[in-house]
Parts: C-alpha cells; sequence; structure tokens
C-alpha cells in the first residue's frame, strides 16, 4: 500500500516513537552467503595459493573484462588505482578535476606530487561542466579526470573531444558507476582508462578493491607491472623494471567479487527500483530537487541524492537530516565539505565554484540498498512529507534547542 503520509504520527523530536525501530543505513555491503563461497575458499586454504595472480583473481579479471568489453585489472583499492594509472601514464604538471567528489580523485594525485586544478560542476548533473574544463586547460595541464557522480555518466563525448583537441590524457574516475552506460556502450569504454572502487560501500563488491578498464593493451602492461613491486614476470624476476608498489587484490576479494558479478544486474535492479519510489513520491514536495541524468547515459544508482530548497521546503538539509536521524533514517551529506573545502586544499588556487559550493551545502543522500523493501522507502518518503508539512513546527523546535 502506498502511503501519502504518516497518519497520525508524532515526530520523534516532539516525543514520538521512532519511525524504525532499527537504523536504516545509508549504504552497506550485500555480502554472499557463506554458502555460497565456502567451496572456493576451502579450495583457496587448502591450495595455499592465496595470491599473487591465483585461479579466482584470473576468473575475476576475465568475467570483469566479458561484462564491460575492455581488458581490466584488479586493484587493491580504487584510490590506488588511480596513482598508478596517473604513475603508468606519465602525468605530470596539473590535472582538471571536480571538487565534487570523494577527496581520493584529488589526492591520488597529488600523493605523486601533481597538482590539482579545481573546477566547477553542472548544476543538473553534479558532473565536471566540460565549458569550465575548457577554460581551465593550460600549458601545465597534463590530464581531465571527470567523475561520474552517484552512477550519472559525464558528458563524455564532450569531454573526450577536449581532451583530444588539447593532446590531454583522459581519465574517468567511475568508482559509482560500475553497470551504467553511455550511448549504449559499457562506462569502462572511455577515455585512456577508467577506475572503479569494489568498496563495501558500492554495487559490485569486493570487500576493500578497485578496478582499471582500458583499450589500451601497452598502458595496462605497465599498470601490471607497477601494481607488482615493478616486477614484469615476463622478464627477469629478480630485478624490478621500474618503481612500483603492491596493488595487487588477493584471492579472498576475488572470490567475493566472482559471487557479487554473479549477481550485480538483480541488485542494480533492485535499487534502480527503489529509486523510482523515491523520485515518485518525493517530486510531489516542494523544495526537493533531483540529479538529472546525462543524455545518453542508462545510470545505476550508487547514490540516490536529492536538493533542498528551504525556502521552499520549508526546513534546511541539515536540519532534514537531524529529523530522520531521530526516526532512525540515517543519511549522508555527500559530498560536504566539497574537496577545495578540505584543510589540505584551502591553499590551492581555483576559480569560484559557485555551483559546488550550493549543492554541496544542500545535497542529502537517502538510503539506497539492495535488501530494501519497498515499505521502508514508502516509509522514508512519508516521513519527508511530513517533515516538510510541520516546517514551522520544527524550526521553532531547532530555535528553542539552538
Amino acid at each position: 500500500m502506498i502511503r501519502d503520509s504518516i497518519t497520525g504520527k508524532k515526530l520523534s523530536i516532539f516525543g514520538g516513537e521512532k519511525e524504525f525501530k532499527e537504523s536504516i543505513i545509508i549504504s552497506r555491503p550485500t555480502p554472499p552467503p557463506f554458502q555460497d563461497i565456502e567451496e572456493p575458499l576451502k579450495e583457496v586454504l587448502g591450495n595455499k595459493w592465496l595470491t599473487n595472480g591465483g585461479k579466482f583473481l584470473k576468473s575475476y579479471e576475465e568475467k570483469l573484462s566479458g561484462y564491460i568489453g575492455s581488458k581490466c585489472i584488479a586493484t587493491s583499492n580504487g584510490t590506488v588505482a588511480l596513482l598508478i594509472l596517473a604513475k603508468a601514464l606519465g602525468l605530470k604538471g596539473e590535472v582538471i578535476v571536480p571538487s565534487f567528489t570523494f577527496p581520493a580523485t584529488a589526492t591520488s594525485f597529488n600523493f605523486l606530487n601533481i597538482k590539482t586544478k579545481f573546477v566547477d560542476i553542472d548544476k543538473e548533473t553534479y558532473c565536471i561542466d566540460p565549458n569550465e574544463v575548457k577554460r581551465a586547460i593550460n600549458e601545465d595541464t597534463s590530464a581531465i579526470v571527470p567523475v561520474n557522480i552517484y552512477g550519472n555518466c559525464c558528458d563524455i563525448k564532450k569531454l573526450e573531444n577536449i581532451a583530444e583537441n588539447n593532446d590531454l590524457k583522459l581519465i574517468f574516475d567511475s568508482a559509482h558507476a560500475f553497470g551504467a552506460k553511455y550511448n549504449g556502450e559499457m562506462v569502462g569504454n572511455f577515455g585512456d582508462a577508467e577506475m572503479f572502487s569494489t568498496h563495501a560501500t558500492k554495487i559490485l563488491i569486493t570487500g576493500e578493491g578497485g578496478i582499471i578498464s582500458s583499450k589500451n593493451n601497452e598502458l595496462l602492461d605497465k599498470i601490471r607491472i607497477q601494481q607488482n613491486f615493478g616486477y614484469d614476470d615476463l622478464k627477469d624476476k629478480s630485478q624490478i623494471q621500474t618503481v612500483g608498489i603492491n596493488a595487487k587484490m588477493s584471492e579472498f576479494p576475488a572470490i567475493i567479487g566472482l559471487w557479487s558479478l554473479d549477481n550485480f544486474e538483480n541488485h542494480k535492479n533492485r535499487r534502480n527500483e527503489i529509486a523510482k519510489i523515491y523520485l515518485n513520491r518525493l517530486s510531489k514536495i516542494k523544495g526537493i530537487g533531483f540529479q538529472k541524468t546525462t543524455p545518453g547515459c542508462e545510470r545505476v544508482y550508487q547514490f540516490f541524492s536529492i536538493l533542498i530548497d528551504k525556502d521552499k521546503f520549508g526546513v534546511d538539509r541539515d536540519q532534514l537530516a537531524e529529523v530522520l536521524m531521530k526516526e532512525n533514517v540515517l543519511t549522508r551529506k555527500y559530498f560536504y565539505l566539497p574537496v577545495h573545502q578540505q584543510h589540505p586544499y584551502k591553499t590551492v588556487e581555483h576559480d569560484k565554484l559557485k555551483i559546488t559550493d550550493e549543492i554541496s551545502s544542500n545535497i542529502l543522500c537517502l538510503p539506497i540498498l539492495s535488501d530494501m523493501t519497498n515499505d521502508q522507502a514508502e516509509r522514508i518518503c512519508a516521513l519527508i512529507k511530513l517533515i516538510h508539512e510541520q516546517a514551522e513546527e520544527i524550526n521553532n523546535y531547532f530555535r528553542k534547542t539552538s
């Protein structure tokens, strides 16, 4: 039954019972049942081949490559994937990135003493604005690093044209976008290379982990060497060929990854169903905006965000988050603070990031989980509607308690 409101509900901040007895969290992994991975685990423990290109890692990478359509390398995490990509591509000077992203997008390059040039985002898609990218290019620019935010694609075609016309490398941070498509082609087939995250909060999980995909075999050969301390297994194993690090994935996360990949489409589709409920119900409430899907993109819902207009909704983003938390609905102000407002970057020069600042100050991500029920999503929507309806009383509450 679809509920337009919670009849007779007294909000928890006014002394009512919490809507949910247990917390509905913003994100959590969907791990395999133990019986589904028991045999592979026994095999690994029995043969004692725990890492360094074991059977299950090879199978995982092959299945990833088959799913995406480009060759894939699994890494220990997404951050180190960006780091070794930058190294393998020989980046230097400055790279162009959005500030509306997770800090790792920038820190991966800064760790190699590559400067980051922050540019603003599109106000509707929340992805990097190609026009701002063009304006930011200078003689020190070596690469553009767009981010496919929340599972929504950037304007990939425009960005590829900009990179090609200016002889720049193009790396997509697709941490959120595994399983998305752009103009009918899987994300993972664009630019010089793409990075995905398979962290426990993602739809495709390995616990900790990342993926690099590319059509450039020469680049992938360099990456394979760099993630293995600099050793090339096809050459002299007593000599490193370059300065590398350990970014390999072991057998245990690969086993989880194989299961997760087999079940990925079901989990992706389930999140799409939850997103439809949110969009249908919340679009009827004044003061709530949504991220627009980029034309040509078939997105995934790694996160589901709403944008709060306080004047129309009645309470601000922070108040909404607090009231929902009191009802055991845990949300996330994501990305707040944006990277350029984080301590290490406050002195970095950049143009005004008006849209980034505005969206990050009003964005709120709602719980979207593969194992959420429709009823849970409906009740969250009903709570938000009730908060909108009782905005005046809620504002009075916060004035008294501040």
